[in-house]
Order: C-alpha cells, then structure tokens, then sequence
C-alpha cells in the first residue's frame, strides 16, 4: 500500500511591502502630510478589510525588542518632538528626538506582549518641542499571530498535535488498487484552530506535494476537500513495503 501523510498547514501571505518614502528636506510635504507607520516587511497583498497590511508571528522575533514600526521623517522635525506609538487606544511604545535627529526615520519597538491578535488600528502622535497641536497618522493592520492550530502542545512530536489528520477514503487494511490509480481520490481535511482566509493548505501524498489550496473566506470553518490526482500517485511510486502497490 502506496503510504499517507499529511503535513502541517501553515499560513502564507504575500510578502509584497509598502515603499519606505524618504524625507525629502526639499519640500513638498505639508505641516499635517504624515505617512502611516510602517511596519518592515510587512505585507500588503492582504484581503482582510478594514486592514491594508499584514503582519505574521516571525515579524515578533526579529529583535530581542519586539516589533519593528517605523515612524517615517516629518517635516520640521527638532530635537525634543515626542512621538508616542498606539495599539488602539493602548500607549505601546515612546520615543524623544535627540537633538541630532538628522531628519531620519524614527525606529520604535512594540514589546511582543503588546502585540495582539487581530485587526487593530496603529498610529503615532506626535507633540511638538514648539507646543503645536498633536499631529498623527494611522494604519488599520491585521496582526495574524496565531499559527494555524494554535501552539503546539507537544512540540517535539511529529506534525501538530492539535491538527487533525485527514480523512481518506479507506479502510484499515485497504490498498490503492489499479482503479483508484487510475481514478484518483478525494481526502477531506478538517477544519483548524484559527483558520483564515488566505490560509494555504499543503497536502503531501507519500511525499509528493498535491497542489496547494488558498482557503477561501467560504471556506472558513469547513472541511477541505483535497483530489489527489492519478499523476500524484504515479508520481508517488511503489510503496516502501516492496512490490508496486497496485494489485489486480
């Protein structure tokens, strides 16, 4: 019989990132012309509304100091401004310009106990040495932080504990005859803990990686269906157990 395995699922998202604009001392931004925080690396291939970028669990572990947010150079910047950094409503992170500020953009931090699941509105604000109003820009950005299954609980075992295996359409003792070689078969997958949109399921046939799947936001919640195609099969090739596997 030709063997089964099912590899994790993982989430991948595009890794298109926003453009940094530079400050350009020349001119051409207004007193109020802020860009939104930018967070390095993240991505904006995302369909996730209201958010327009994404942001996913390694992001938190570039640095022992948590999430990377750049505040970018602002016109008549001075030495003494304070930029204060926001999750919602929470105060995350705060930052005072030194006086050789030389008009670079600002790098702040968001500890990783700060960051949540989810999709949260970040912004800055930033109050002026010369007493002008508080100014601010903001971007709504989804924090997908929860693997798919949650956290392993047993992480040192193969797969993911909490990953349930999949569905196949046979019995204990079955083997895959010329039929089912030559027909192919479905194999269900279960729904997972926190399943989303954009998720992308890799099913692995004796090795051989059937198609990836996209989880659609239909699809959320649901099982999977996964066809396993005659070409998957052959590509598969006899089983380890000696012999080709297919019986007449």
């Amino acid at each position: 019989m030709i063997g089964l395995m099912v590899m994790p699922i993982e989430e991948v998202i595009d890794d298109t990132q926003h453009d940094v604009v530079h400050f350009d001392s020349s001119g051409g931004l207004g007193l109020f012309s802020l860009y939104p925080p930018n967070i390095p690396g993240q991505f904006t291939d995302i369909v996730f509304p209201p958010a327009l970028v994404g942001v996913n669990r390694p992001m938190l572990f570039t640095t022992t100091k948590g999430l990377r947010v750049l505040v970018q150079a602002y016109l008549n910047m001075a030495g003494d401004d304070t930029i204060r950094l926001y999750r919602d409503k929470t105060l995350v992170a705060t930052v005072v310009l030194p006086a050789d500020h030389n008009n670079l953009d600002v790098l702040m931090h968001i500890p990783v106990d700060k960051v949540l699941p989810g999709v949260h509105t970040l912004r800055y604000e930033i109050t002026r040495k010369s007493g002008q109003p508080p100014e601010g820009a903001q971007v709504e950005v989804w924090f997908k932080i929860d693997p798919p299954g949650g956290i392993d609980p047993e992480p040192d075992m193969p797969g993911h504990q909490r990953l349930k295996p999949a569905k196949l359409p046979f019995k204990d003792g079955d083997v895959i005859d010329k039929k089912i070689a030559a027909e192919g078969f479905t194999a269900i997958v279960a729904p997972w803990p926190f399943m989303t949109s954009g998720d992308t399921l890799m099913f692995h046939f004796h090795g051989i990686l059937v198609s990836p799947h996209t989880v659609q936001e239909s699809e959320v919640g649901k099982e999977i269906s996964v066809f396993v195609s005659p070409k998957n099969i052959e590509d598969a090739g006899p089983s380890r157990s000696g012999g080709n596997g297919l019986p007449d």
